[in-house]
């Protein structure tokens, strides 16, 4: 190193020294937001709701409108290039709009509309047999000087199983299996009040019309826990710990939990 010292490497060892181990500081915090998501979710109709994680007022957030509309445009200029992406993605926003999983808004779309509009783009997995094409949302998008989203939501704590707690469990059994919750995020509902702050826009008539210019844009808002919000992974991972809770002697219950 040429006698100075290397703050990076001295940096990632002290990570790896310290891998596991939070202060109490992160601690007290992360039993803090355990205890509000429990405070906020409830069982109504068949399906959880809860709220979103926030750390800071919401008065501060700029809705994003601009932003959110430029990236409208430059999404779909992408549809003109690409017929079948268009097709796929009008495909899944008119279906959630029948699932009852995304809804219209009540505010016609502009810089006083209140909340906050999420830019949005496909997501392509041409491995994966059933869903090829995910929509995404980008909460982290701002103007210079503004806030995000996601700048005022806590991500919550890690509640996955380690790694490599699951990779030494693995080698006990004679058989592993392995499961997907389908949509999972999407089976979380998002209180009515919070709703506002997860609004996205698109073509009037459920489409883009792939020419939006003097077209009508209309607002939607997610009903459910979208993707691209950073404390979405905590509240799925949450609310499954909180349905096994109801089960504890269920013999699957006991399992999942001796191997997390």
């Amino acid at each position: 190193m040429d006698g100075k010292m290397d703050y990076d490497k001295i940096n990632e060892f002290w990570e790896l020294e310290n891998m596991g181990i939070n202060s109490q500081e992160n601690i007290n915090l992360e039993m803090q937001i355990l205890e509000k998501f429990e405070e906020n979710t409830t069982y109504t109709n068949g399906r959880y709701e809860t709220k979103l994680l926030w750390k800071d007022d919401q008065s501060q957030l700029n809705n994003n409108y601009e932003i959110a509309k430029k990236r409208l445009f430059n999404l779909n200029d992408k549809f003109k290039r690409d017929k079948n992406l268009y097709l796929n993605y009008k495909e899944i926003i008119q279906q959630q709009l029948k699932d009852g999983i995304v809804e219209y808004a009540n505010c016609e779309p502009n810089n006083t509309c209140p909340g906050y509009f999420m830019p949005h783009h496909a997501v392509i997995r041409e491995q994966k047999e059933t869903t090829k094409v995910r929509i995404c949302f980008d909460a982290s998008s701002k103007s210079k000087s503004q806030v995000s989203l996601n700048d005022l939501l806590y991500s919550g704590p890690n509640l996955n199983p380690e790694l490599l707690r699951i990779v030494l469990k693995f080698r006990i059994g004679k058989i592993a299996m392995c499961a997907d919750i389908q949509r999972a995020f999407l089976e979380i509902g998002i209180k009515e009040n919070d709703r506002k702050y997860l609004q996205f826009l698109w073509g009037q008539d459920n489409g883009t019309c792939l020419d939006l210019e003097g077209k009508p844009i209309r607002a939607l808002k997610m009903k459910r826990v979208p993707f691209g919000v950073n404390c979405s992974p905590f509240i799925l991972a949450a609310t499954i710990r909180t349905h096994l809770k109801k089960y504890p002697h269920l013999e699957v219950t006991q399992k999942l939990n001796d191997i997390c």
